[in-house]
Parts: C-alpha cells; sequence; structure tokens
C-alpha cells in the first residue's frame, strides 16, 4: 500500500512537469536595470505567460568604439528559445567583429516552475531527472 501511494505521488509529479507553460508566472523587466534582481527592482513585475509560453532573460552586449551596452530583458516568450552557453557568449564578446557589429546575446528560457527567470534556470529535463533519482533513492533505501 505505501508502495503504491509513492508510486501516484511520482506519476502525478511526473505528469505535472510534463504539462508546463499552463499558468506560468514569469518576470518581466524591460528597462535600463534589469541585471539587478527583480525581486529588488521596482521596475520588474511578476506577470502570468499564455498556455504554451516560457519564461526568458536575454542579455546583450555591444560596443560601438564609443559606448559599451550590456542590458538584460526578462519576459515571457512563444518563440523558440535556442539557448547560447555562457562559453559562447563570451567568445562572441572576445571577437571584436562580432561583438562590434551585430552584439552578442545570452538567452536562457525555462518552464520549470514560477519566476525562473529571475537568475540561474534549471532546466525542465534536469529536475525531472533529479525527481526519478529521489523516487529511486527513496524507494531502495527501504
Amino acid at each position: 500500500m505505501k508502495y503504491q501511494a509513492q508510486m501516484i505521488i511520482f506519476v502525478t509529479t511526473c505528469l505535472e512537469m510534463m504539462h508546463k507553460g499552463s499558468g506560468l508566472q514569469c518576470w518581466k523587466c524591460i528597462a535600463h536595470d534589469c541585471d539587478t534582481d527583480p525581486v529588488d527592482n521596482y521596475k520588474a513585475s511578476k506577470v502570468k505567460c499564455n498556455d504554451g509560453e516560457r519564461c526568458m532573460k536575454v542579455r546583450y552586449r555591444m560596443f560601438d568604439n564609443v559606448t559599451h551596452y550590456d542590458s538584460v530583458i526578462r519576459t515571457c516568450t512563444g518563440n523558440p528559445c535556442d539557448s547560447s552557453s555562457v562559453d559562447e557568449f563570451f567568445k562572441c564578446v572576445a571577437t571584436p567583429k562580432q561583438y562590434m557589429i551585430g552584439g552578442c546575446t545570452l538567452r536562457s528560457c525555462c518552464d520549470d516552475r514560477n519566476l525562473c527567470n529571475r537568475g540561474e534556470t534549471i532546466t525542465g529535463q534536469n529536475l525531472f531527472i533529479g525527481t526519478i533519482g529521489v523516487w529511486i533513492l527513496i524507494t531502495t533505501v527501504k
């Protein structure tokens, strides 16, 4: 009986994680200082995304021989999110032609929990694998 209860909890958790995006809440901040923690930023607000959307955080950097641009935007998106790695971002910044002509973008998307675009993101896949690992640990420790 105890095993059945654990199995029901596990299956329910998995199904809930697979139903991503429904009513997801994200930070929205489109201003010059959105790089600061949105909890402490009066310009940031919590918004409810449309079904199928996920949270997104984008950092953009560019230098035009006079001014360094460095901005962060947080919002919901329904578009595909081609997440780039931090290494790719800094490789772009170190390449003058890319950095000075088109700029460099570091984009991350998440839909595994509300307000996940606050800082570092954990992908839904990593959360799912972690849940399986915890469930296996609980059932084998007995």
